[in-house]
């Protein structure tokens, strides 16, 4: 079964990867082309609300490269 996550537990996510950069580079080795610069833009801004400028599958992507990384 799939965790749902709040905005709070993606937010928690991103300051996680921000404040690590051996993880941040794992987390972006899951991501390609434009998905690469979305995610990359993502954490540059550094607040969840971001990933609304993307498709949600940006922020599904996100928590699956992260999950695996931890």
């Amino acid at each position: 079964m799939q965790k749902i996550y709040s905005n709070d537990d993606i937010q928690d996510m991103i300051t996680a990867v921000n404040d690590d950069q051996k993880l941040k580079e794992k987390v972006l080795g899951h991501f390609s082309g434009n998905d690469l610069h979305a995610m990359q833009d993502v954490l540059n801004d550094g607040w969840y609300e971001r990933f609304d400028r993307y498709d949600s599958d940006i922020c599904e992507q996100f928590i699956k490269a992260y999950e695996a990384e931890v």
